[in-house]
């Protein structure tokens, strides 16, 4: 059996001369692309002349299937044939090189700044409190997939466009965009429709998921101040925030009577059972405020409400 090295090498050949049969020109190469979370995966890539974007076919995963047991044939057919595809976009890239065409697919995405100082070094992003919020191009759903590709420092500079018309462009998008904020037992009933017997009952204390229409970088939803409000407006009290993944977080009104340390337990362990390394958005419980319409760290929250606590009042003074 190869080691994983081996494997990679082989897939390149294999794919390359596939391609080669088929003709379908450009250069398959190995390279090693960082993720959300510091996490480096390993892919291969196919290039050609003057080309700025090129979608990335990670191998990570197929190496474990091959020590499994699948076929390696099927494996890097598979790759040629999604190699295939991205040769007839159904988008012209080349066109994103001029700013006016691009900034139609801008969005933000969210991720934890602390989990991500390496990956974030060269994107484009803000902060906001413990979360990035960074740009990405968004295309949508394609043949091929789901097409997305994080905004490079570099990509900016060629565009001739600034971080804060970019920064700005995006938020226009991501405020544009539908979301989903719904009980878990509604969402687990509407993925489960004709099975109603296998629907739980709703029971303990009330939590809601807020996504995006696409279930896909849904937690940037947490971005909008206008849904952020508006939760709490249906609350009318504060409430918590529970980074589930990138692609939703959890809610949960302060009047459930959780107790924070409780829900940063679960968090923990959720990230650390269920959640894909590159799909982890934090570890952090999030509180928002709604009187002041604000979102920070909860534990950084219940701490300067108990320094507050401990200021005595002063005393009136009788005339």
């Amino acid at each position: 059996m190869m080691e994983r090295e081996q494997f990679y090498n082989f897939m390149k050949y294999s794919v390359q001369d596939l391609l080669n049969e088929r003709g379908v020109e450009g250069n398959v190469q190995i390279e090693e692309v960082m993720k959300n979370n510091d996490q480096v995966l390993t892919g291969l890539v196919i290039r050609g002349n003057g080309e700025c974007i090129s979608p990335c076919i990670y191998l990570n995963d197929m190496y474990e299937r091959y020590q499994e047991g699948y076929p390696l044939s099927y494996m890097a057919n598979e790759v040629a044939d999604l190699m295939e595809e991205t040769r007839n976009p159904e988008i012209d890239l080349s066109k994103l090189m001029e700013y006016e065409n691009a900034k139609e697919y801008l969005s933000i995405r969210v991720v934890g700044i602390e989990e991500n100082e390496q990956w974030l070094a060269d994107k484009v992003w803000e902060p906001m409190g413990d979360f990035a919020k960074v740009c990405y191009l968004d295309f949508g759903e394609q043949s091929e997939g789901h097409m997305t590709a994080v905004v490079m420092m570099g990509n900016m500079a060629l565009m001739g466009a600034t971080k804060e018309q970019m920064m700005a462009d995006a938020q226009k998008n991501l405020n544009n965009k539908d979301h989903i904020f719904m009980s878990i037992s509604a969402m687990m009933a509407e993925m489960m429709a004709g099975l109603q017997e296998m629907v739980p009952e709703e029971y303990g204390p009330p939590l809601y998921v807020l996504t995006n229409k696409e279930k896909t970088q849904g937690a940037a939803m947490i971005a909008r101040p206008d849904i952020m409000k508006k939760i709490g407006d249906k609350f009318g009290c504060d409430y918590y925030v529970l980074p589930s993944s990138t692609h939703e977080v959890l809610v949960m009104p302060v009047s459930a009577g959780v107790e924070l340390e409780m829900l940063s337990a679960m968090v923990h362990e959720v990230n650390a059972t269920e959640v894909s390394p590159q799909d982890k958005l934090s570890d952090k419980v999030q509180y928002y405020d709604h009187e002041r319409e604000q979102l920070r760290n909860a534990f950084e929250s219940a701490e300067k409400e108990m320094e507050v606590a401990k200021v005595p009042k002063e005393k009136t003074q009788e005339r």
